[in-house]
């Protein structure tokens, strides 16, 4: 016990360092815990240090665990169903592809003897970092632009397909494909419903108790995790998945989505740390990068240029914009921390033999290593040479619904279509003015349609990512008379749009909503003309219903 405190103190004093240190440098987090792994195993066999059993076996399992719980957590089906078809087209072309490549690589190049390796090399290939792809949208805050929206889709059908992996791991274990493989889709599909079903009737009951209490809040969350998996391994089904399952569960509980999530990042920090610091230790320095140096080259290309190419085509076929197409093929382009999950499953299986877990861990190090390096210069680089890009775009460019390119004069562009940009828009057409509502939801597309045929020639509509300057210009922002976004989730967009006006129609009024009083200050420095908040509206129509001559008796009438 003294031995594992000792060594796991040098273990996380080296992660905060490298961390802080990685951080300057912007370089993913994750990279610092292999890196904080490979010193610590430095350092103790220096001392001449065993390394404690439950640091090198127990801890890493656990990290598996937690991590498979969080990827769980991270299902959102209602990403999947709004936009299926380009998911399905993208999502299928993309994993298609680089299966077909990984499984290839193995087979020519690693010279595997076993088609379940190859299979499964091209699985660790397939899938994608969530961790990093979600971290990149959400500090730009992009996670509800259009590209946003289809990569979430796009993880979440790899997290399926994953799921489904680790169920077939699970019978090669027991020697028996067929038969094996029956019997674990069987437990499966049986586990996941009887999730569902508690998760729908006894979890909502169970959490609407802890509610009251943060401590017991994040106990439930952990105990449902761990209690699952404890369960899971006593029928011999594999704890990993049943974890995973666990946050499907807890996933769909939407009152209590957003807090479960804050309760459950730090379990997924954890999780990231014990298993990435495990791995780091674990890693061989020797001739092996030299000697695979071909495979792990040929990977890289699959991951980089591959997702690249056949992400980037498959969304060109759906005639999305060629901003979206681009930020599509270029975000998902490093190995997955789900991969490597896997290919330790894989290691502990049998089916990988420490030759081939070297070439996929290093493959996916260095990629996820690349990434980081070019990742804060992607809208850089779309900004210098998106004018070049076009060919990204299939299909006409007016794109405008309802109102010919010659009309786009002296109207107003509302940007986004919930509860405030209804009202504004309601307000605009009754008073006779042309309108140009933009928004990604399909939705509110078949709303608009409705509302285009009621008001024939003042109303428009593009469905595209308001954050989008190609989408500006094809709502006609350069001879607009006023821009209205109702843009929710901060100011990043409506900051950018400001710049935009100021450079190509300065004389053009600006409305735009903010979140908070700090993004308020923000939007007017960045040249807004008017701002709204919410929050204060709300305020001022409760004070001015609470100092009514008739109150109470005026909240009966117009209950009534």
């Amino acid at each position: 016990m003294d031995q594992l405190v000792a060594q796991l103190g040098v273990l996380m004093g080296l992660v905060l360092l490298l961390a802080f240190l990685f951080r300057k440098l912007r370089l993913s987090l994750i990279l610092s815990y292999i890196a904080a792994g490979v010193l610590a195993h430095l350092v103790f066999a220096r001392a001449g240090a065993k390394l404690d059993h439950a640091l090198e076996h127990t801890l890493p399992e656990l990290g598996i665990m937690l991590l498979l719980f969080c990827a769980g957590m991270e299902i959102e089906f209602a990403h999947v169903r709004k936009r299926l078809g380009s998911i399905l087209v993208i999502a299928g072309s993309q994993m298609a592809g680089t299966l077909l490549l990984g499984f290839g690589i193995a087979c020519l190049v690693l010279d595997v003897g076993s088609v379940a390796t190859a299979v499964y090399v091209g699985l660790c290939l397939t899938f994608s970092s969530t961790v990093i792809v979600v971290q990149w949208l959400n500090e730009r805050r992009q996670l509800d632009s259009l590209h946003g929206m289809i990569l979430l889709g796009l993880l979440v059908l790899q997290d399926i397909a994953a799921v489904l992996s680790l169920a077939v791991l699970e019978s090669l274990v027991g020697g028996s494909l067929g038969a094996g493989l029956f019997a674990v889709l069987v437990k499966l599909v049986v586990i996941a419903t009887v999730l569902f079903l508690i998760g729908r009737y006894v979890l909502t009951w169970l959490f609407d108790r802890c509610a009251a209490s943060a401590e017991l809040f994040f106990v439930a969350t952990f105990a449902w995790c761990f209690g699952v998996a404890g369960l899971c391994h006593l029928i011999h089904f594999s704890a990993e998945l049943a974890a995973f399952l666990a946050g499907v569960a807890l996933a769909n509980l939407r009152h209590y989505k957003l807090e479960i999530s804050d309760k459950v990042e730090p379990l997924r920090d954890l999780g990231l740390i014990l298993f990435f610091t495990s791995l780091g230790m674990g890693l061989k320095f020797s001739n092996q990068i030299l000697e695979y140096s071909v495979g792990i080259g040929l990977m890289l290309l699959v991951v980089w240029f591959g997702t690249m190419l056949l992400m980037g085509f498959a969304a060109r076929s759906r005639g999305l914009r060629k901003r979206t197409v681009f930020m599509v093929a270029l975000l998902p382009t490093q190995i997955s921390e789900f991969s490597l999950v896997l290919a330790t499953l894989c290691l502990k299986a049998g089916v990988f033999d420490a030759a081939v877990f070297g070439v996929v861990t290093w493959a996916a190090i260095f990629s996820i290593f690349a990434f980081s390096l070019g990742s804060s210069h992607l809208e850089r680089l779309y900004e210098r040479f998106g004018v070049f890009m076009n060919w990204l775009e299939r299909g006409a460019k007016d794109r405008v619904e309802g109102l010919d390119e010659q009309a786009l004069a002296d109207h107003t562009i509302v940007m986004g279509f919930n509860p405030i940009g209804r009202a504004v828009v309601n307000a605009l057409l009754a008073r006779g003015e042309k309108v140009v509502l933009v928004d990604l939801d399909p939705d509110v597309h078949a709303e608009a349609q409705g509302l285009m045929a009621e008001h024939k020639e003042r109303l428009g509509f593009i469905f595209g990512d308001m954050g989008d300057p190609d989408v500006w210009v094809e709502a006609g922002m350069r001879k607009a008379r006023l821009i209205v976004s109702c843009l929710q989730g901060g100011q990043t967009d409506e900051l950018g749009i400001l710049e935009w006006k100021r450079k190509h129609n300065a004389g053009a009024r600006s409305v735009v909503v903010a979140e908070t009083p700090e993004h308020a200050a923000a939007l007017r420095e960045g040249g807004a003309d008017y701002v709204l908040v919410p929050e204060h509206l709300a305020a001022a129509e409760i004070e001015t219903l609470f100092s009514a001559s008739d109150f109470p008796e005026n909240l009966i009438a117009q209950t009534e």
